[in-house]
């Protein structure tokens, strides 16, 4: 599953809103846009899913991996 840099930086506090609903140990990749085009950077794995609402929900991420540049 493909994650933005808002969801990457929510998912550092603990878990982040997603409209798609991955499945339990999903690998999750960060899309960091940069000058030069996108970066595909690989951060962790899905940990748990909780529904929230009809369309949306909360995605907790085991071992979130650390990414330079994102430690704002």
């Amino acid at each position: 599953m493909n994650i933005t840099t808002t969801q990457y930086r929510q998912g550092v506090k603990g878990c982040f809103l997603s409209t798609h609903r991955p499945q339990p140990d999903e690998l999750l990749t960060l899309v960091m846009p940069t000058c030069r085009g996108k970066r595909f950077i690989p951060v962790g794995k899905v940990q748990r899913i909780e529904a929230v609402g009809s369309s949306r929900c909360l995605v907790w991420v085991s071992k979130l991996a650390f990414v330079e540049g994102m430690n704002y």
